[in-house]
């Protein structure tokens, strides 16, 4: 990927603050970069929010956060990433909310950066016949890249340790930019080592790297499917069932696991070659691990996928289960329910998502002259026509394996929750056992959390632990 045929780059609005949360002082700084053309007019911008420690020392180390969809803003991870977050036991989950100083910001181990790529929050395309130079995943990788270069010479940060963080189609985003941060091109050969940007790590939850996302988001593909989605269908009929006979979460997933991985499979593959006895015998356990009853079964074929689930469960009582956070569920009632990440009820921003980030804005001194979108769902081929291309000659994974191939010094974190039906956490595992990557120089967590694990209240605490704890792992070796 050659980054030069994006327009040059100059500095749009800008707005900074100081604070202080938690007795961490603190910088921010909210920029407009503009694309502009050879005539000085602007194609495109990226928004970015950083948070600098005050007095800290020098060249401590920075994260770029890229978020996921890929239309969804990072800035809607002001609400952990922030200085500020709610306050729920003051106020609860309604309005009017309550918010408090963060007591858990990272801010205490690196510096970060938001970047939202055009489309997204503030950031914007104005030339709208170059749409097909930022929208689409090889070309939002190169701004990616593009911008952090930038980022790194303005705020003189080269020799600083550099991580990247990524999040469902974000880590797909992140993979395809730590590969082109090193000069890659799509067969994998390194094309020029421009500026030498290597990452020291990256932190890739709700990973999409296995997906084949130039046929589309979900792409079913049998067997696998099959196996790979039990783990988070397990997770979630025992949260539904709170039978006190059920082991605990963790031990019922991993139960889960063992059997698809060494009962499940073998017995799919077979098929109706299944002796009466091992037919019988499989559909116990999977009534076991899901509560769904033999009958129900029969009529999959023993082939459930999740979702599939999602509308076995909680059939009867007018309720659609959240793809994002299986826990959630909103009404389904006559012929008003509509599939889809648009309609979903884990997903949709909540009253307190657009308080909490207007609390934040005034606070940091943001005033952006333009609407925010938190989502923008013309790039996830629900409500209207698809305009990001997902095409590549490589697979999001390849990307991976070839920054790590390049790039011997990189680390990476992966995390998943439990009760994320968009990106199970079966997928990653899969991806370990299969896939040949680096196990040594791999961190893999699963949390008892949705699709956003680092910004769920359930698992925020203890995934932001296991984050710093990369870190410092990675800047020990």
């Amino acid at each position: 990927m050659n980054c030069e045929h994006f327009g040059k780059i100059v500095i749009g609005q800008t707005f900074c603050s100081e604070g202080s949360a938690n007795g961490l002082e603190y910088t921010s700084e909210a920029r407009e970069w503009l694309f502009v053309d050879g005539e000085e007019q602007p194609e495109a911008s990226i928004c970015t929010l950083s948070f600098f420690k005050k007095n800290a020392e020098e060249n401590r180390p920075v994260i770029f956060f890229v978020e996921g969809g890929p239309g969804a803003s990072a800035w809607f991870g002001c609400s952990t990433l922030g200085p500020i977050v709610p306050d729920y036991e003051k106020c609860g989950s309604k309005p009017p909310f309550c918010f408090k100083e963060n007591d858990n910001w990272i801010l205490d181990t690196c510096d970060l950066v938001l970047i939202d790529v055009p489309g997204t929050g503030y950031a914007r395309l104005y030339n709208l016949e170059k749409e097909s130079l930022y929208f689409g995943s090889e070309n939002d990788a190169g701004i990616c890249v593009k911008i952090i270069k930038e980022w790194l010479d303005k705020n003189d940060r080269w020799n600083s340790p550099k991580f990247l963080f990524g999040g469902s189609y974000g880590s797909t985003r992140a993979a395809i930019t730590l590969d082109y941060a090193l000069g890659a091109t799509d067969n994998g050969r390194l094309q020029k080592m421009t500026e030498d940007l290597f990452f020291d790590g990256a932190i890739l939850y709700s990973q999409t790297l296995t997906f084949d996302l130039s046929r589309g988001l979900y792409v079913p593909d049998g067997v696998n499917e099959c196996v790979t989605d039990l783990p988070s269908i397990a997770a979630t009929y025992h949260y539904y069932s709170q039978d006190p006979s059920l082991p605990d979460v963790k031990t019922f997933v991993d139960e889960a696991w063992d059997f698809a991985a060494s009962e499940y499979a073998p017995a799919l593959v077979k098929g109706a070659s299944m002796t009466p006895e091992e037919r019988e015998h499989i559909k116990e356990r999977l009534t076991y691990f899901t509560g769904l009853p033999g009958e129900a079964l029969e009529q999959l074929h023993l082939k459930l996928i999740r979702f599939a689930y999602q509308d076995m469960l909680l059939a009867g009582q007018e309720r659609h289960m959240g793809q994002n956070d299986t826990r959630t569920s909103s009404g389904s009632y006559g012929n008003g329910r509509v599939d889809g990440a648009a309609c979903d009820p884990s997903v949709i921003g909540s009253a307190l998502n657009a308080a909490g980030r207007r609390e934040a804005e005034k606070l940091l001194n943001i005033h952006f002259d333009r609407e925010f979108r938190r989502i923008n769902f013309e790039f996830l081929n629900e409500l209207v026509p698809v305009n990001w291309d997902y095409t590549s000659v490589k697979s999001p994974l390849e990307h991976l394996s070839s920054a790590l191939n390049y790039n011997s010094g990189l680390k990476i974190m992966l995390a998943g929750g439990y009760y994320d039906f968009a990106t199970p956490i079966g997928d990653a595992r899969y991806m370990l056992n299969t896939a040949g990557l680096p196990l040594d120089r791999i961190t893999h967590k699963e949390y008892a959390g949705n699709h956003e694990v680092f910004l769920d209240p359930a698992c925020s605490e203890e995934s932001l632990a296991d984050l710093r704890q990369f870190i410092h792992d990675t800047l020990e070796d």
